[in-house]
């Protein structure tokens, strides 16, 4: 539900459409935006079905030195008060250069403002129901709303308790515990994530044989890393004696605040073969997946968010991959790639299917890009309000 279409009072106010970096009407989809600068205004929609969570993207002043700002909205249902939603924007605001711009708002002019929020609601909301955001008295930041989506969700059990192993607990070294433990089970076929938020420090190893991570969907089993911290390398590293495995159903919310090549991949993918990477939730880290010379990925039905590079991108050689049914929103490169670079391997980039993906509000870079390679199929696509020089 984009905020401009929606129903404003107590002094709210639509701003753009202009293309203006660093600018809330610029940098929102649509290229308009709703602020709720004083006491009282607000923005709410008439709901078309069902809900359970609430997913809010916003724009919220940086502190002075940079680093973000907490403050907090006040959400309505029918005109009810419902509950409390906290926002932040140490995710946002980057400054200077475009090529590589970073946390000091010394550097020069600022990009990438949005980001964010969601929340699972304290009561569920019926459909044709009144939601609102409103900034009342203890709400003190300044806010613009780009827009919310709502999502009915319920979490999906364990496919099969004989041979789903289910780690002790949600640290790092539980689900490790776990994924070895299967990797060397003649019994268990793969790792069940029960709802919880799992802790993660570093890189999950898989390897020595193909395995499946189940999870009870993005919105129940979430990996972050200390959010109290800044760009930790976390993710999957799959071995290439691990190819055929699966993940599927849970989200991975990183802690990265600028670009930094190298680390970041929560995929980071080489020389392995017929993965399938399900219902996925990356948000917050530089890449979702880069595959090196992989072939037979099946990268579907994700939701890739606010990175600060790329979502997808498949190079050296990666063939008769395909990556369909994603969404993609505010990367900080092109949203999905296909790069025939050749500095792992010389092979053709080929075979190779995008199809049914959403690229909407890249803050640099394309869409859907192709860095050359041969017989790459790419159908219905959906971009929209790109920034820069794509």
């Amino acid at each position: 539900y984009e905020a401009e279409d929606g129903m404003l009072g107590g002094g709210a106010a639509v701003v753009g459409p202009n293309r203006t970096i660093g600018d809330l009407a610029g940098e929102a989809s649509g290229r308009k935006a709703v602020t709720l600068n004083s006491t009282g205004a607000y923005v709410q929609w008439n709901t078309t079905d069902p809900t359970n969570t609430l997913v809010t993207r916003f724009s919220i002043p940086d502190a002075p030195g940079g680093g973000g700002t907490t403050a907090t909205l006040d959400l309505y249902v029918n005109g009810t008060f419902a509950q409390t939603i906290t926002l932040n924007s140490k995710f946002a605001w980057l400054y200077g250069a475009e090529t590589g711009p970073g946390n000091d708002p010394s550097a020069g002019g600022p990009r990438h403002i949005y980001d964010e929020a969601h929340v699972v609601l304290n009561t569920p909301v019926p459909a044709n129901s009144v939601i609102r955001l409103q900034k009342d008295a203890a709400n003190t930041s300044q806010y613009a709303i780009d827009y919310i989506n709502t999502e009915q969700v319920a979490p999906v059990a364990n496919p099969d308790p004989t041979h789903y192993l289910v780690p002790a607990g949600f640290a790092q070294q539980d689900v490790q515990n776990a994924l070895t433990t299967v990797a060397n089970s003649a019994t268990y076929t793969g790792v069940y994530l029960p709802a919880g938020q799992y802790q993660t420090t570093g890189k999950f190893q898989i390897g020595q044989k193909a395995i499946k991570v189940i999870g009870a969907g993005p919105w129940y089993t979430q990996f972050s890393t200390d959010q109290t911290q800044a760009n930790t390398d976390a993710g999957f590293s799959v071995q290439t004696s691990a190819s055929g495995s699966t993940f599927s159903g849970f989200a991975f919310f990183g802690n990265y605040t600028s670009r930094i090549d190298g680390p970041g991949k929560v995929f980071d993918l080489t020389d392995v073969t017929n993965l399938t990477i399900d219902n996925i939730w990356v948000e917050h880290t530089v890449v979702a997946i880069w595959g090196t010379h992989v072939s037979g990925l099946t990268a579907t039905n994700m939701r890739i968010r606010d990175t600060y590079a790329d979502g997808i991108n498949l190079t050296n050689g990666s063939q008769n991959n395909l990556v369909s049914n994603d969404e993609a929103r505010s990367t900080g490169d092109d949203s999905f790639a296909l790069f025939a670079a050749q500095d792992h391997n010389s092979s053709d980039l080929s075979g190779n299917t995008f199809q049914n993906l959403t690229a909407v509000t890249p803050w640099r870079a394309a869409g859907v890009a192709v860095y050359g390679g041969e017989n790459n199929t790419l159908q219905n696509l959906y971009v929209a309000d790109t920034l820069t020089y794509a």
